[in-house]
């Protein structure tokens, strides 16, 4: 099924190129504005670019992260025309006439404002960091880990990957002074900002927002396109791109593009692997 919605987008891609067109042979601008997930924006914000410039009667536009939820909810009140989530529909959303197709899959890679020392971690390790309220790295520079919400899909993320991590985000919690950010930016602003900070983005932002964070690899294993692929890295998210079933065009056309040879190239430019 998912191939057959596959071919059916790049379809309507292809025969969105003349969308821009009116009957007096004037150019006629269409508004397409993109909102959710702060992981995917600036990825998306550069495969928009290439979009418009194939389509230059739509004015692509990219809102500030709304994270998947609010997304979704600008969606369904129509105040946006595509959104970008990492998680899949709900039946309830479903039935108020949204649909949403796989489009990427990106690693979850801990990072960190570290300066010298490993840059490979085990579970064991990281595990160490969240419970030992505030470590120090190796060179005496207070380990500070920046939180994610508990509801935060990142968090149930670790949550399942890392053994042990559970009890030791609790300790983390109870903490004072432990850092919380409340959006995907605002995560990547405080560990670019914070001496000595630790914390999880996704490989996707980090790259497409040219974050300058040392990466670390986990239990020997580097989130590459070539370890998401085969399932060797084991922390990875999906990306979802949600359209309202009424308001067709121009969303399903920039999903084509998305869908195309140069999207895809685009997206593994910028550490996601194309669905």
């Amino acid at each position: 099924m998912r191939f057959c919605r596959k071919s059916l987008l790049q379809l309507l891609f292809g025969a969105g190129l003349f969308f821009a067109a009116c009957s007096d042979g004037e150019a006629e601008t269409a508004a397409l504005t993109i909102g959710g997930t702060g992981a995917a924006l600036a990825t998306v914000a550069i495969i928009g670019d290439a979009f418009a410039a194939q389509q230059p009667g739509i004015a692509v536009k990219v809102l500030p992260s709304l994270g998947s939820n609010g997304g979704i909810r600008a969606l369904r009140a129509g105040s946006i025309d595509l959104s970008l989530s990492t998680r899949p529909l709900t039946q309830d959303e479903r039935n108020t006439g949204l649909e949403a197709i796989e489009y990427g899959t990106t690693a979850l890679v801990f990072a960190g404002n570290v300066k010298s020392g490993p840059t490979d971690l085990t579970d064991a390790q990281v595990v160490a960091k969240y419970a030992a309220g505030n470590p120090q790295w190796p060179d005496g520079v207070r380990a500070r880990v920046v939180l994610r919400p508990e509801a935060e899909t990142d968090t149930a993320l670790l949550r399942r990957t890392i053994p042990g991590l559970s009890a030791a985000l609790e300790s983390a919690r109870t903490t004072p002074g432990m850092p919380t950010a409340y959006n995907d930016q605002e995560n990547a602003d405080l560990l670019a900002r914070i001496p000595g900070s630790f914390g999880c983005l996704a490989l996707s932002q980090l790259l497409s927002e040219a974050r300058p964070l040392t990466v670390f690899s986990l239990n020997g294993v580097a989130a590459t396109l070539a370890s998401i692929r085969d399932g060797s890295y084991p922390m990875t998210k999906t990306f979802y791109a949600v359209y309202a079933l009424d308001r067709p065009q121009p969303a399903r056309a920039f999903i084509g593009f998305l869908q195309s040879q140069e999207g895809q190239g685009l997206l593994a430019r910028n550490g996601t692997i194309a669905r």
